[in-house]
This record gives C-alpha cells, sequence and structure tokens, in this order.
C-alpha cells in the first residue's frame, strides 16, 4: 500500500483550549448525525474562511497520540489513493438513506473533516513505527473531556521515505469507523483521488460492540415471541458485567436473553440481535431511523442517562463485547456485520484533522 502525504488544514493547541467547538465534541450523541454533520460542516467552513483553521502550505504526514486514564493508541493519518480501494475492507452494511444524504454534504462542502479509521494485521505495530517522530513536541495538543490528543507533523524527505516504505507490505485496511463516508467517496469520488487515513494495527484498536437504544414501543408480546430465540431471565439487580445480552425497559425491567444456538455456527452475533430481537421479537421494522447506536464503552449504570438523553426511547439493548477473532472471522467469510455493529476507538474528534478537497 502506497500511503501519500496531504495538506493538513487545523486549529492551533490555543484554540482547542477555548469554549467555541464545545457545541460540537460529543462522539457519543448518536441522534441524528446527518444533521449534526452539516452544522459542524458549516462551522468549520466558515472558521476556515476566517483564518482560524489553517491549512499547510506544503503537505506532509502526521501522527495521532489519543489517550486517556484507560487507553493509548497510535495512528498514522495519510492519505490513501482511491485507486486502490480494493486495499479498504469495509466490514459492515450502511443505512442507504443516510450514504444519501452524506453524499449530498459531502458534494455542498468537499471537506473531510475525520479520517477514516482504518487498521491492518501482522506486520510492524504503528506505535514502534511511529515512536522516533513523538519525542518532539506535538504540533498540536488538546484535551477534550479527558481525552488528550496529539499530532505531531512529519515532513522531512528522509523521514516521509521512511514511513512510506514501512508500511508497504499492507495489502489490506479494515474500516473500523467511516463506513459510510468510505461508500461516499465510492460514488463521488474519482480517479487519483485520495482518501485521509487514521491508520493502526489491529493489536493497538479497541474494539467493543455498539449497544441499541430502542426508538419505538416495542411489541406488547415480545417476550412470548422472543423464546422462540432466547430464554429470557428477569433480573433484580444489573450485573457486574456484561457477558450476555441485557434488554433494559424504560420502566426498569430487565431481562437477560441467552441465545438457545450456537450464534456463531451461521451468521455473526450482532445479525442474531437484529433479526430475531430487533426485528421479530420487538416488531421493529424501519431500523434506520428507529434503532440508534450507543458507544460500547457504556455500562448498565449509564441507563438512567441514556433514557433521559432519548426521551422517546422504549428500551435498551445491551450487548457484549465482540471479540477481534470473531470480528476477522466474519470479514474473511465473506460476510458483513448489520450497521453500526461496533465501536471503535480512537474515535477522532470531527475537526480536529480537515482535508480539504
Amino acid at each position: 500500500m502506497k500511503i501519500k502525504q496531504f495538506k493538513l488544514t487545523s486549529f492551533s493547541s490555543e484554540y482547542w483550549k477555548s469554549n467555541d467547538l464545545s457545541s460540537f465534541l460529543d462522539n457519543s450523541d448518536t441522534k441524528d448525525k446527518v444533521s449534526r454533520t452539516t452544522k459542524i460542516m458549516e462551522f468549520l467552513k466558515s472558521k476556515i474562511a476566517s483564518g482560524v483553521a489553517k491549512t499547510d502550505a506544503t503537505p506532509g504526514l502526521y501522527i495521532l497520540k489519543f489517550h486517556n486514564d484507560t487507553k493509548c493508541v497510535i495512528s498514522l493519518i495519510a492519505e490513501v489513493n482511491y485507486d486502490g480501494k480494493n486495499v479498504f475492507v469495509p466490514n459492515e452494511e450502511i443505512h442507504p438513506d443516510k450514504l444519501s444524504a452524506y453524499k449530498k454534504i459531502f458534494d455542498s462542502h468537499r471537506m473531510q473533516i475525520n479520517p477514516i479509521l482504518t487498521f491492518y494485521e501482522g506486520g510492524t505495530s504503528i506505535k514502534e513505527i511511529a515512536a522516533p517522530f513523538m519525542q518532539s513536541q506535538p504540533r498540536i495538543e488538546a484535551n477534550v473531556n479527558g481525552d488528550k490528543y496529539s499530532l505531531w507533523e512529519i515532513k522531512n524527505p528522509l523521514d516521509l521515505q521512511h514511513l512510506q516504505t514501512s508500511l508497504l507490505f499492507i495489502d489490506k485496511l479494515y474500516i473500523a469507523d467511516g463506513h459510510h463516508r468510505f461508500a461516499v467517496f465510492n460514488e463521488s469520488i474519482t480517479k487519483n483521488t485520495g482518501i485521509m487515513v487514521a491508520i493502526t494495527d489491529s493489536e493497538s484498536i479497541i474494539l467493543a460492540s455498539c449497544h441499541r437504544v430502542v426508538m419505538q414501543n416495542i411489541a406488547s408480546n415480545w417476550k412470548e415471541k422472543i423464546t422462540r430465540y432466547c430464554t429470557l431471565e428477569k433480573l433484580n439487580t444489573a450485573p457486574k458485567n456484561i457477558n450476555a445480552t441485557i434488554i433494559k425497559l424504560r420502566n426498569g425491567e430487565m431481562y437477560r436473553a441467552i441465545f438457545k444456538y450456537n450464534i456463531h455456527e451461521n451468521a455473526s452475533f450482532h445479525e442474531a440481535i437484529e433479526n430475531d430481537i430487533i426485528s421479530s421479537s420487538f416488531g421493529i421494522t424501519d431500523k434506520a431511523n428507529k434503532i440508534f447506536p450507543l458507544p460500547g464503552v457504556l455500562t448498565l449504570n449509564d441507563s438512567d442517562s441514556i433514557f433521559g438523553l432519548y426521551q422517546d426511547s422504549s428500551a435498551i439493548i445491551f450487548i457484549p463485547n465482540i471479540e477481534i477473532y470473531e470480528f476477522l472471522n466474519t470479514i474473511r467469510n465473506g460476510k458483513k456485520l448489520p450497521p453500526t455493529s461496533t465501536w471503535f476507538e480512537p474515535k477522532i474528534i470531527d475537526g480536529f484533522i480537515i482535508m480539504k478537497l
């Protein structure tokens, strides 16, 4: 795989300390992301036009360190030619209506306000590749709600050559976050156009399942229907760990659902959630507009705040984490997960790294 330099558009470290961006910095709120993306695009476009966010005079590659109290992930930010789209491996289905909306936004603004998060298997880790370049002072540093971002720019020709050579062995980039954005490129981009990507390795990336919040009254006989697929156990107290599917209703009732069959034999775990619980038992057909993903880092203790944020919700489905080997086996078997099944980190805040097209 050949990676290329690009001209970064960015704010300064000092600007990130201001409150100007505060309303756009919550990646966990998945309600009406299309409207939110439009507002962010317009905001960033105005800041670029007024010179607050500036574009580099010369292209480069960039090292991004994301860390907080529990995790640290290093990524290389680069441009990859769309000509090599066979390098990219999409692993989740997309919502066609969302794709259409995102395409309109992209066609209007022609910017990437967040790199597509990708990872590869095997070989040298990004942490090892990037280590020599992280000894100097970062160009940009930001602390956003406890998540710390540090960005180093690489523009020396010998350093650029070293980084490009280090990643030549990669022939597949698994798309962790940004499936809809990649699909937009599939419809909108011509040859010799690059996509901004954040590249890390499978050992470093953090993977969890997306939970689900249900924005529709569920079928009154859902308990009867679900027993075709699951053993249902009512819970009086919240378990410490989510090691099985947990259904929490707005009225406070809570159930553990154990599938009666081997969920890894014929379909992925997330397909079973979508088909046997959401569609067949809850009776929900408009999943694109009635089911919203929740960050996998949330726990049962967050139930009250979730119901508070999603005022019209009727239930939350907490889903056990998917293991990386299960994720990769699904892809190797030629399957894709349902839309927004996975929650990968690091989530890079919109606008921290921008590429104008």
